[in-house]
């Protein structure tokens, strides 16, 4: 999205800079040279400039890459657990970044001279810049604009209408992503594109009647006109401004806080409320009386603790211990935790997967592989990020120099409390590592009526996870919210979308710069018409309101279009429990941006308004 804005940003300014000195090439055009040697003129004084821009931007580019490892050490410390994170500059990353910057770059230069070349030297000598349009091919490049604008507009609504009465289905596409999810995406992009389009053909509507005879003076309707003069202009930077919005707006809102979630068996917490581990096995069976008391539970009878104990449901695994593979762990892993899944918890399957085939994925770790492979599953986080693998692929243990079993990847978790950790089933578990005893894993469910509010959740969640720690603290069991833990996963999560977020801000400001740009262009080529209205009696004041009204229309459709097409794009995320999404944040880049933009209009005006009245109607 940065490059992209890049590239729109280049082209705008190199264009108006063209259009500035059309004078000038129409002179050299004249006096002999040919178009392509006009272009290659044009095209090396470019060069120059992207090629001191690039070199600068190698320098900046490391200062931030810098600042970045520095944040991550300090302010979002949470995020990776270790000071150990150093910035790697290497020549070849800095030449690589140098050459694709200058290539991009020059490119979009030489796409803004191509509008160029439709126009006689005649026209370029008498200051013309574009290609006129007739009132009629004008009409019609709206009637275009407005029937794209239409279509988008019509899927939007189908898929809406199509996600909403079940017709396309919620079932997984890739990666972990429903359809529903995929189609609200597509219809946040319609919704953007349209909002482009109705905007451009609104532009290109006849407004004759835009200032009324015989009235008032408005501002706000001659701001219009003003916005229409160089449609390609307005629309490219209110673009910029649209698409750096939705990029915030949507990186803002896909933010998760699964404090708020309540226990469901098809979410990344499978229905438990309680996940904990003990530094030593427990031999005996949490759910029923005699394994309680051979554990020496000590609980009255007649206190609400024993009916507690009694609605609790535990699901015991077996432990091999193996290097931490969560995300909360920078370094690369080669074969984490193993935990040996029950039959029970098989047959009761649960939690979210994803691209996992199976009406229960869970049945795959009774499948044996064609040549021995023992089937495990793992959280998708762990698989792709810490070690690299996806489904099929596969693991030796206990290494690969000396594999004596082979593990296979038969599926993996969206989002789960599984991160970290490999599952395979107990029987499978009992083969590789025979001499391990007891249970050291352990998740702990509650009937739904004890979580039926978030408050209900927590209480019930602290009593009974006081309750277990007391009762088995010489077995060293630490329980807490299964909530907490995915919380501190997705605190990695969140704070990646926290620096995705401050590099959708820098492409806003490169569309807020843009947007700066083109008005101040619009109000230098007005400076003799500003002169003449200040030469009938317009304040200063007034001429500023021109102006802002005219950059408020565009900023604000900007800002309120990309705004829009985001929350509609992330809307199945918005409606769920774990939502947690900053408004404040969001609203105060928001509105900084407009600040920003208006502020720059006013400079654009003061500038204009320094010229002297005369001899600005003189150079007329």
């Amino acid at each position: 999205f940065l490059i992209l804005s890049a590239i729109i940003l280049i082209n705008l300014l190199f264009r108006l800079g063209v259009e500035q000195r059309g004078r000038n090439i129409g002179l050299v055009t004249a006096v002999g040279f040919a178009p392509n040697q006009v272009r290659s003129l044009f095209l090396r004084e470019g060069v120059i400039v992207v090629v001191s821009g690039a070199l600068v931007g190698l320098a900046a580019a490391v200062g931030y890459a810098s600042l970045m490892v520095y944040g991550l050490k300090t302010w979002w410390i949470g995020a990776i657990g270790t000071k150990y994170l150093f910035v790697s500059v290497g020549p070849v990353s800095l030449l690589a970044g140098f050459f694709i910057s200058v290539l991009v770059a020059v490119g979009a230069a030489w796409w803004g001279l191509r509008v160029m070349r439709a126009i006689s030297a005649r026209d370029l000598l008498a200051g013309v810049t574009e290609q006129p349009l007739t009132s009629e091919g004008r009409q019609s490049r709206g009637r275009k604009a407005t029937r794209l604008g239409t279509v988008c507009v019509v899927v939007a609504a189908l898929l809406v209408i199509g996600a909403v009465t079940g017709l396309i289905p919620s079932s997984e596409a890739f990666s972990g992503f429903s359809w529903q999810v995929v189609a609200f995406f597509l219809v946040g992009t319609a919704t953007l594109t349209a909002s482009l389009a109705f905007l451009s053909a609104w532009l290109d509507t006849n407004r004759e009647s835009a200032v009324g005879k015989g009235t008032v003076f408005d501002s706000r309707r001659l701001s219009v006109r003003n916005a229409a003069r160089h449609r390609q202009r307005s629309v490219l930077s209110t673009g910029l401004i649209a698409s750096a919005s939705f990029v915030i707006v949507a990186i803002a809102a896909a933010q998760r806080n699964p404090a708020v979630e309540s226990p469901q068996k098809e979410s990344g917490n499978g229905g438990y409320l309680l996940v904990a581990e003990s530094s030593q096995p427990v031999l005996y069976d949490l759910n029923t009386e005699d394994g309680r008391n051979q554990l020496n539970f000590n609980v009255d009878e007649s206190s609400p603790n024993a009916q507690l104990l009694s609605d609790m449901s535990v699901m015991s695994f077996r432990v091999k211990p193996g290097e931490d593979a969560s995300c909360l762990n920078l370094y690369q892993t080669r074969l984490p935790t193993i935990l040996g899944v029950p039959q029970s918890l098989i047959e009761r399957s649960g939690f979210k997967f994803a691209d996992t085939k199976g009406d229960n994925p869970w049945t795959l770790l009774n499948e044996t592989g064609p040549n021995g492979e023992i089937p495990v599953l793992g959280d998708m986080n762990t698989l792709m990020y810490s070690l690299h693998k996806g489904i099929g692929k596969t693991i030796s243990v206990p290494d690969e120099d000396h594999p004596d079993y082979v593990l296979q990847i038969a599926g993996m978790f969206d989002g789960s409390v599984f991160q970290g950790v490999l599952l395979m089933s107990e029987e499978n578990f009992r083969k590789l590592y025979p001499e391990v005893a007891g249970y050291e894993y352990f998740l702990v469910a509650v009937p739904p009526e004890r979580t039926a509010t978030l408050t209900a959740t927590r209480e019930t969640a602290k009593a009974l996870s006081d309750l277990l720690e007391t009762q088995l603290a010489d077995k060293g069991f630490d329980a807490e919210p299964v909530a907490e833990r995915l919380a501190r996963f997705l605190a990695v999560q969140n704070t990646y979308l926290s620096t995705f977020q401050t590099l959708g801000g820098l492409g806003l400001l490169l569309g807020t710069i843009g947007l700066a740009t083109v008005m101040l262009r619009n109000v230098l080529e007005r400076r003799s018409e500003l002169a003449l209205l200040r030469a009938v009696g317009f304040r200063n004041v007034k001429l500023a309101w021109l102006v802002l009204w005219e950059n408020a229309l565009l900023l604000t459709w900007g800002l309120v279009a990309g705004a829009i097409s985001a929350l509609l794009a992330m809307l199945p995320h918005l409606l769920s429990t774990g939502a947690d999404v900053p408004w404040g944040q969001g609203g105060l880049i928001l509105g900084g941006v407009f600040v920003v933009g208006m502020t720059s209009s006013l400079l654009a005006v003061a500038q204009a308004v320094r010229t002297p009245i005369l001899s600005t109607l003189r150079s007329e």
